[in-house]
């Protein structure tokens, strides 16, 4: 199974750091697509082996 993650952007904030958190312990492979230009938070998510595209 996948799962598609769709956030406003991907700055340092809370809800960003929450989604990283939660992305890392999901058992499934997740995609993250922002609206906005990623931000540091896009840098991190990758590093951990998740898609983000926006």
């Amino acid at each position: 199974m996948r799962a598609l993650h769709v956030i406003t952007g991907l700055g340092v904030g809370g809800a960003e750091r929450q989604l990283r958190l939660l992305l890392r312990h999901l058992p499934v492979e997740c995609d993250v697509v922002t609206l906005t230009n990623p931000g540091a938070v896009a840098e991190e998510l990758r590093s951990d082996g998740i898609r983000v595209t926006h």
